[in-house]
């Protein structure tokens, strides 16, 4: 070769062209996995062909929701007043958001008898079939005979959409 003449250096870009497929593969894998996760849990599908994505609401018999995402248990069962150990739990509300479940109640003191210590108990939401969907650990304050109080106990979850709940001896 000739010292004047310059040598053009060869590219090879096999294997970026290889690496650009395989991301590109890969990025499509975990779009359609990730889709396919989503169309699972009954929130979005794409069922009218042209491309764009319908949401599907779950359906829950026993919600109704307000204009900040509140969902409020409709349950004729599970509202229907409750006695536990001389206790009258009534006025019940069951509202879940944000994936905290709080349960509200009046509670009266129908024993006919002062009740000095604590009361705790556990409240279990089921579903129509009487599956356990959760459980929330309640507590009540010392009530004098005929004394009213208010129930409110908190857990993380959602039980908005339960049918009726039982009440049982606090386990420890």
């Amino acid at each position: 070769m000739s010292k004047g003449r310059t040598e053009k250096k060869k590219t090879n870009l096999g294997p970026i062209i290889v690496v650009g497929v395989i991301l590109i593969a890969g990025i499509a894998a975990i779009t359609i996995i990730a889709k396919n996760q989503i169309n699972k849990k009954g929130n979005v599908s794409n069922t009218n062909g042209s491309g764009e994505q319908q949401v599907n609401a779950v359906v829950e018999e026993f919600v109704a929701t307000t204009e900040d995402d509140t969902k409020m248990n409709t349950s004729s069962n599970l509202k229907e007043e409750k006695d536990y150990k001389g206790l009258k739990i009534s006025n019940i509300q069951l509202t879940t958001k944000n994936n905290d479940t709080v349960l509200l109640a009046d509670v009266e003191n129908i024993s006919g008898k002062d009740i000095s210590t604590f009361v705790q108990f556990d409240v279990t939401f089921t579903d129509k079939e009487g599956k356990e969907l959760g459980t929330i650990p309640s507590i009540v304050l010392p009530l004098k005979s005929g004394e009213k109080s208010q129930l409110n106990s908190s857990t993380t979850g959602d039980f908005a959409n339960a049918y009726n709940f039982t009440i049982k001896d606090h386990k420890n």
